[in-house]
């Protein structure tokens, strides 16, 4: 009997045991087998795509000025921290000497735009017109002279040629005729001259009344030098026409010969000389001719072309004189705050070297290097939310303003540089230098569905994108999801999920994340 109750409470043990065991094993498949790490619920909202990028705050204009001329430095009207106005006079060198420069191009320019004037205007007055007459008159006489010139040179080649034949052939009879007439011909005056002075020199012996003789002498005096010059001349030429007669029956010699070789030569020379002369003379004439009919005549497109030529050439010269001024003078190009002064008053200037330097701090930018990867993203106006590192507080917002057409590469980067204008606020005060952290809004869309990075991971098989939704509180759905415009924290969700699913991350499944980061 004891053992049969033995057996009995075994029996009952083992139930008890083997139930206790069935029940845990069913508490157990009840409870859930996972946890959840994070969740987040899908909602409706707006996204933004941004580009980030860094850079520092610069002023609207900071300008280095020069002096685009030498010259000694006559006064520095500025000081550092000063305020100036577009247009204001900060600096210059003396500058007399370029001003009378400056004078004397507007005189030049003056007497073209007259001398043009006259010449459309003015019509020729009589006394111009008598003097180019004149000019006229005197060249034709002067054409008249060298033709005589010319021919008196032609006949003295013939007369030249001839005496060289007759070296050559000898005198004709004719010509001892004629020589010999000339002797005779001079003999009988050298006669009648010697007869008339013998009879200026005779002298008379007269009986005086009282008894007395007297000689008397009527030729002497101005007859007797009248008949000695008379007397002198005859022999003269007798000498000579006997000297002919000698020459023409005397034999040439070859130093004869070349002596009239000469002479022709001379005179060819002479009549080539003579020639030119007529040329010169005529083209005189017809310069003096032209310049009488351009008096009469409206002037020519060319003439006008000249003149206006003229006129812009005065006008250049001029503007080079303007220039040499303006760059011997420092004008402020902006307004702004001088930021450097590097120049005082009696040194020398040297062009090109900093002066001045002025800053305009009405407006800011910032420049930024933009990947090539994302610069397609950029376009001008684009809104952009600017963090600065000195002013975490502050809310600052620009726009892209101009985005560079052409790249830079710095360690195989290529970069664009974007140039990004600052609103201007009464909230901050900004100052060059300031770094600043940028983010371009690319893309903005409102209204969609957007979940964070974190919830959605990638199939490397299959290329899809993955969420696990929490159906409830023991069943977590991984559903498929077409994915759209995404930043660095949430992403679109264009199908697969509705408003209000909960989007979760648990222990027992940790897969990749395609899409990054995200808060819950």
């Amino acid at each position: 009997m004891r053992r049969t109750i033995t057996i009995i409470v075994a029996i009952v043990v083992l139930l008890g045991i083997g139930f206790f065991f069935v029940n845990r094993q069913q508490q157990t498949a009840q409870e859930p087998e996972f946890e959840i790490l994070r969740e987040a619920t899908a909602s409706r909202g707006q996204i933004s795509s941004t580009v980030n990028a860094v850079g520092s705050i610069e002023p609207e204009a900071l300008v280095t000025l020069t002096f685009g001329a030498g010259g000694t430095i006559q006064e520095v009207l500025v000081e550092r921290g000063q305020t100036v106005q577009e247009g204001d006079v900060l600096a210059f060198v003396d500058t007399a000497e370029l001003q009378l420069s400056v004078q004397q191009a507007q005189d030049a320019l003056r007497i073209q735009e007259l001398t043009l004037q006259q010449r459309l205007n003015t019509a020729p007055s009589a006394a111009t017109l008598a003097s180019a007459q004149a000019d006229i008159d005197s060249a034709a006489a002067g054409v008249a002279a060298a033709e005589a010139n010319l021919a008196s040179a032609e006949a003295s080649v013939l007369q030249a040629q001839a005496q060289k034949s007759q070296l050559l052939n000898g005198p004709t009879a004719g010509q001892i005729a004629n020589a010999e007439a000339q002797i005779a011909s001079a003999q009988a005056t050298q006669d009648n001259a010697q007869r008339a002075y013998d009879a200026t020199i005779q002298c008379f012996t007269i009986q005086l009344p009282g008894g007395g003789e007297e000689e008397q002498c009527p030729g002497l005096g101005d007859p007797e030098e009248q008949a000695r010059v008379q007397l002198n001349n005859a022999n003269l030429a007798l000498a000579a026409a006997e000297a002919a007669l000698a020459d023409l029956r005397s034999v040439a010699t070859s130093a004869d010969i070349q002596s009239a070789d000469a002479a022709i030569a001379i005179a060819e020379a002479n009549v080539l000389a003579s020639q030119a002369n007529v040329a010169s003379a005529e083209a005189s004439l017809a310069r003096a001719q032209a310049a009488y009919d351009r008096q009469l005549e409206p002037p020519t497109d060319d003439e006008i072309a000249i003149l206006e030529a003229q006129i812009a050439s005065a006008q250049t010269n001029l503007e080079l004189a303007q220039l040499r001024l303006d760059q011997s003078i420092i004008v402020a190009p902006i307004t702004g705050t001088v930021a450097a002064v590097n120049i005082n008053e009696g040194e020398q200037a040297s062009p090109g070297a900093p002066a001045l330097t002025v800053v305009d701090e009405g407006a800011f930018h910032i420049t930024v290097n933009v990947d090539e990867i994302d610069i397609d993203q950029v376009a001008l106006g684009q809104a952009v939310d600017i963090s600065i590192d000195a002013l975490p507080d502050q809310a600052v917002i620009g726009e892209i303003a101009e985005i560079a057409p052409t790249s830079a590469s710095a360690g195989g980067v290529v970069t664009y540089l974007v140039t990004i204008n600052i609103e201007e606020s009464e909230e901050f005060t900004l100052r060059p230098g300031m770094s600043a952290n940028a983010s371009i809004v690319v893309q903005e869309i409102a209204d969609v569905l957007v979940v964070p990075n974190w919830a959605i991971r990638l199939d490397r098989e299959t290329g899809d994108a993955l969420v696990n939704v929490q159906r409830s509180e023991e069943i977590i759905e991984e559903v498929v999801v077409e994915t759209g415009l995404r930043n660095e924290q949430f992403s679109e969700v264009q199908s697969g999920l509705s408003e209000g699913d909960v989007v979760v991350v648990t222990d027992q499944r940790e897969s990749f994340s395609f899409f990054g980061g995200g808060e819950q």
